[in-house]
């Protein structure tokens, strides 16, 4: 009997592993998730902003020069730098294939919703373009679902 005993003991202490590194990896995911949104959030709402406030400036030497003219430009500019530190945490999170597909689609994504929203650009082929963006967030999600081996 107690090598019953020893054997459920060990049988359980297997099990809440598994269960706390099955834990792990959905927290792992989570996170990762929530950082590629967070950097092609970044990313694809400056995006239509940089566009729109470099057409007012004429040359490089224009801004240097006139940086008080063209503050909006700079702040804008400094966010989206922010997304590209956002970048590097996310991939201390996930490998180099899934955060690069995931940002770089979702930041294409997010910037032609703000540009259609936000700057109120026509564009000609809505159901396309809607359709284009669901196929690539149901492309991203399958993508990045984490895989589990069985022993």
């Amino acid at each position: 009997m107690e090598n019953n005993i020893g054997t459920t003991t060990t049988t359980t202490l297997l099990e809440q592993q598994q269960q706390l590194h099955n834990q792990q990896q959905q927290q792992e995911f989570f996170i990762s998730l929530f950082l590629i949104l967070l950097c092609s959030s970044i990313w694809g709402i400056t995006n239509p902003f940089l566009k729109y406030t470099t057409t007012k400036m004429n040359s490089l030497k224009d801004l240097i020069f006139n940086f008080k003219e063209h503050w909006k430009f700079l702040l804008v500019q400094i966010i989206n730098w922010s997304g590209s530190f956002c970048f590097l945490l996310t991939l201390s999170y996930t490998n180099l294939t899934t955060a690069v597909i995931g940002v770089n689609t979702l930041t294409c994504v997010i910037t032609e919703l703000t540009d259609i929203y936000l700057f109120h650009q026509k564009r000609n082929n809505k159901l396309q373009i809607y359709s284009g963006i669901g196929m690539i967030i149901l492309g991203i999600v399958i993508c990045s679902q984490p895989t589990t081996t069985t022993n």
